[in-house]
């Protein structure tokens, strides 16, 4: 039996082939549906306030990041089967809303936990077992203590390169897999991931401070 993951997708591509992919925790609103969330008072200010977030505190009000932030997640979602050659790097000092925006709201709120993980620990992303890392659309890597250190760096390096990964589970044969997943990382700390000047995967953005402590 082959397993694929496909938004869009049948149950079943062809004999033998199945589609894994059971919708997200909320789905993609239709037009008809948005005009009448903006009709609603309590819906039109939690819309406005997210918005505002994204455009005013991780972009820092930066029209071009934000333009590209919303687009790279509207590909993520709307295209999670297909790799994403790109990966976003967030940095900005503890309590600007890091957590609450792509943690909670778009990991947990959106997608969900069965197709996004917030990992916190690289070694378990790069070591030998990989069977953990199939199915996923969005991994975020949160706060990774050892993010910075060269030998997991490389690795998850090649990782974001690659379109294919060796899936290995515990006691049982290897064999490769397509390579699905966009990469996220959050940081308090501008140099917690290690780039080179020809590195060009990479959209590293700082984030605004003036939210900072807010929590209304």
């Amino acid at each position: 039996m082959k397993q694929y993951l496909k938004r869009d997708g049948p149950p079943q591509l062809s004999e033998g082939e199945y589609n894994i992919f059971q919708g997200y925790v909320h789905d993609e609103l239709t037009d008809e549906q948005y005009e009448k969330w903006m009709l609603e008072p309590e819906l039109k200010l939690l819309y406005d306030r997210i918005d505002y977030h994204f455009k005013h505190v991780l972009a820092a009000g930066n029209e071009e990041f934000d333009e590209y932030q919303r687009k790279w997640w509207a590909y993520v979602l709307r295209h999670g089967h297909i790799k994403c050659g790109t990966t976003l790097f967030y940095f900005g000092e503890e309590g600007t809303g890091k957590g609450l925006a792509l943690v909670q709201l778009m990991s947990y709120g959106i997608i969900g936990k069965s197709y996004a993980w917030v990992c916190t620990n690289l070694k378990r992303f790069t070591g030998n077992f990989s069977a953990h890392r199939f199915g996923k659309i969005a991994v975020i890597f949160n706060e990774c203590v050892d993010m910075g250190k060269g030998g997991e760096w490389d690795k998850l390096k090649a990782v974001i390169a690659d379109d294919e990964y060796v899936h290995e589970g515990k006691g049982k044969a290897m064999f490769m897999r397509a390579e699905t997943a966009a990469y996220v990382f959050i940081s308090n700390w501008a140099n917690a991931v290690k780039l080179g000047n020809g590195d060009r995967r990479y959209t590293c953005i700082e984030m605004s401070q003036h939210k900072l402590g807010d929590h209304d």
